[in-house]
């Protein structure tokens, strides 16, 4: 009986050493991704700056492997253009579409 009781404290302290672990791991990767999102959103400003430059018309084309889509038409607003045309490539493997972009200001 002595070596049952034993047996279930170290399986509780072992489980509670296990859950402190995994706890620590997700708190430290929530770290990892916000500090990975401001890096991108940094680096989406850039991008974002170069391609509204001011000229009238910009058409970009993008995928799964650019930036996302709606931030590219929240970015755009915000430096005066608007969306005007959307147009899919039907043989794209990675979603492609251009998307063409006019200045508003």
């Amino acid at each position: 009986m002595g070596t049952l009781i034993v047996f279930v404290v170290v399986l509780v302290a072992a489980f509670g050493v296990i859950m402190g672990c995994a706890l620590l791991n997700l708190e430290g990767r929530d770290k990892r991704d916000a500090a990975t999102r401001a890096g991108l959103t940094t680096q989406a400003d850039s991008v974002l700056d170069g391609l509204f430059d001011g000229r009238p018309v910009v058409t970009f084309t993008a995928s799964k492997a650019t930036l996302a889509r709606e931030t590219l038409i929240e970015g755009a607003g915000m430096r005066g253009y608007a969306l005007t045309s959307e147009t899919p490539r039907p043989q794209s493997i990675r979603d492609e579409r251009d998307l063409v972009f006019t200045k508003t200001q």
